[in-house]
């Protein structure tokens, strides 16, 4: 009797602690999803509502969790053509289980000013068999506004080029770049008529 009795404690102990660590395995994972600094983690039900909010979501686009929870993207930050598109996106990995590739998203953030974000899409177990999807949004828009200013100063570099060109085929004077090793690289219509 008395071994049954410490086999049936030993046992109780153990689920005990076993369900403890799990409990502190959860709320690890938890605190990792909210405080994650500069990913935006959200959860959606199978029509696209939101049912979970991080704080990077928070300053990425402006809204708490209390504000966009329950409601759909195009309530909060996209236009309806990107809703639809994320909303295709939705249903395609529900269908098949497989997460979608990164995609890029322009999205309105609450002071109404214009974003970018790169986002990845996969479903995960909600409970018992419902099933959810996550997406995880990583803020593009310094990137792409760098790039828009280097793909400008790239064409006004272009453009200047252009006219020094111009200005360099139709003067008087002769124009001739030597390279290192003396070889003529360049030269005008002007030092043609005189060479």
């Amino acid at each position: 009797v008395l071994d049954s009795l410490a086999d049936l404690l030993s046992s109780h102990v153990e689920r005990q602690l076993t369900s403890g660590a799990m409990r502190e395995r959860e709320e690890r994972l938890r605190a990792v999803i909210e405080y994650t600094p500069n990913v935006g983690v959200q959860w959606y039900d199978t029509q696209g509502s939101i049912l979970f909010w991080n704080r990077a979501s928070t300053t990425l686009f402006g809204w708490t969790d209390s504000e966009a929870i329950g409601k759909t993207l195009a309530d909060l930050i996209f236009s309806e053509e990107e809703h639809e598109k994320f909303l295709q996106i939705l249903r395609r990995v529900q269908q098949t289980g497989r997460p979608c590739s990164p995609l890029e998203f322009t999205f309105r953030r609450r002071d109404s000013t214009e974003g970018f974000c790169l986002s990845t899409v996969f479903q995960i177990p909600l409970s018992g068999q419902t099933k959810g999807v996550v997406c995880m949004d990583v803020d593009l828009t310094d990137r792409k506004r760098a790039e828009d200013a280097l793909k400008k100063s790239l064409e006004q570099l272009r453009e200047a080029n252009q006219r020094v060109q111009l200005h360099v085929n139709h003067m008087p004077m002769a124009y001739i770049v030597w390279e290192g090793n003396l070889l003529v690289s360049e030269w005008n219509p002007a030092a043609e008529r005189i060479f």
